[in-house]
């Protein structure tokens, strides 16, 4: 049934960003692999020459690039949706369209996920590229991480452990039913893991990150009131992961105080709605690895 099929799904969503389209859209037909993969571009009616830029693409690269072309704005919500909901791929890897990979990365991905069955998603390291065109290393440290992966628990406590640009998931993990939540990158990556585990594959970057550009380059505290919702959300779904999601909510607080944030209200409710004691421990236990992810 797969004979014909590509390997793997590249979901590509993008809207307006025609400064960045071609250099995203490049990279992706540019790596090198031993197996067949597909470009699915979503296009969510730009008003600019986005979607001129990945229509020449698909005419030059017509085995590889395959453009969804929405004829109105659907929103960056449903263009993801609609987009990976047509990968046909046995793994799905997303893309923003303002981002960009560096060589190998859909390889090494690739490669993890085939040898490691317990592993239902990976992510990679990356570089941030901020307006002036200087470029920031994360904080990574690959010999401080858990060896054996991360858990849901662990994605609960530290949050998302890599930038959605750079990650790989098994098409068995694809969501099918959204909860009602302004971001969704924490939701995806908390469910995508299942009992599963996820890994951060290479050490190295293999993917370039804009910052302050783009759909979700959002403030700060917007993003700080997302993740409490989420941590909400996940407190009645999972309530037996109530200490995993009570430290995270901590983190959370401790971090709106270091920033002066606004949002430290929100936070300091969350974590005492959702009190429990161990999450002093845990706080100690995860402190490493949570400011190697930090900003």
């Amino acid at each position: 049934m797969r004979k014909n099929m590509p390997e793997v799904s590249v979901c590509v969503v993008t809207y307006n960003q025609e400064k960045y389209i071609t250099e995203c859209l490049q990279s992706v037909v540019d790596q090198e692999t031993d197996f067949d993969f597909e470009v699915l571009v979503g296009d969510d009616c730009s008003t600019d020459g986005t979607r001129r830029i990945v229509q020449e693409f698909a005419e030059k690269y017509p085995d590889i690039i395959k453009p969804i072309l929405h004829s109105k704005n659907t929103g960056a919500f449903h263009n993801y949706v609609s987009v990976h909901n047509a990968a046909m791929g046995k793994y799905i890897a997303h893309l923003d369209g303002d981002d960009y990979w560096l060589p190998g990365k859909l390889q090494i991905q690739k490669s993890f996920l085939d040898s490691n069955k317990e592993c239902n998603f990976v992510v990679t390291r990356i570089t941030r590229l901020d307006e002036k065109g200087n470029c920031k290393p994360d904080k990574i440290d690959i010999r401080e991480l858990p060896p054996n992966g991360f858990t849901r628990a662990d994605i609960m406590v530290v949050g998302g452990i890599g930038a959605h640009s750079t990650k790989m998931y098994r098409v068995e993990r694809r969501i099918e039913d959204y909860p009602n939540l302004f971001i969704l990158d924490l939701f995806i990556h908390i469910e995508q893991i299942g009992e599963g585990r996820a890994y951060i594959v290479g050490n190295q970057p293999y993917a370039v990150y804009r910052e302050n550009v783009g759909m979700l380059r959002m403030q700060s505290e917007t993003v700080v009131s997302a993740i409490c919702d989420t941590l909400a959300f996940f407190n009645q779904k999972y309530p037996h992961c109530n200490k995993y999601i009570n430290t995270g909510a901590l983190f959370c607080f401790l971090a709106d105080i270091k920033h002066r944030r606004n949002t430290w209200k929100n936070t300091l409710f969350l974590w005492m709605k959702t009190f429990n004691p161990l999450s002093l421990i845990l706080l100690f236990k995860y402190w490493r690895i949570k400011s190697m992810f930090s900003r």
